[in-house]
């Protein structure tokens, strides 16, 4: 029943994702760089997907300028602390552009570049005039819940059992 639940709730968060990505005025803000707008868009993106009991699926949903790979805008608050650091070299960046399928892509695993926590991205392209503007991204905690709401048997406990991504 939990596995069941989890593969309906990750199919949510890539649906989640593919949706805020393919915004048409996304690729547009980016473009610009309109990053107070594209803030605003971001934070009506992240509780958007808030679950009925106002829990987010996502620990953070923000969006990476493919020019220099810098994490832009970020919800539910800004990084300071990723400032300057390029993203591209991550797997859901990289996996997601080397990928042939379409729609979402779920990375391998990684640590928290400010909190050290595990987690695995889902990523979607942002298309702005035919090319790859950017990178939406959508991360999901590694923890218990695996970013499902409360439920009701606390003695379930989920795992997984991650790959070690070394970038």
């Amino acid at each position: 029943q939990t596995a069941a639940l989890l593969v309906s709730r990750l199919a949510g968060i890539k649906r989640a994702v593919e949706t805020t990505a393919s915004r048409p005025e996304l690729g547009a803000l980016l473009a610009r760089r309109d990053y107070a707008a594209l803030q605003s868009l971001i934070d009506e993106e992240g509780v958007r997907h808030d679950d009925l009991d106002g829990s987010s699926p996502f620990a953070s949903l923000f969006v990476i300028d493919a020019r220099d790979g810098e994490m832009v805008v970020r919800w539910p608050t800004p990084d300071p602390e990723a400032k300057g650091i390029d993203l591209r070299v991550r797997d859901y960046y990289r996996g997601l552009l080397a990928s042939p399928a379409a729609g979402a892509y779920v990375s391998r695993a990684f640590r928290g570049v400010t909190d050290k926590l595990f987690r695995f991205g889902v990523s979607a392209r942002v298309i702005h005039e035919q090319q790859t503007a950017g990178v939406v991204v959508g991360t999901v905690t590694t923890d218990d819940r695996m970013g499902l709401p409360d439920v009701g048997h606390e003695s379930l406990v989920t795992a997984v059992l991650p790959r070690r991504d070394h970038n």
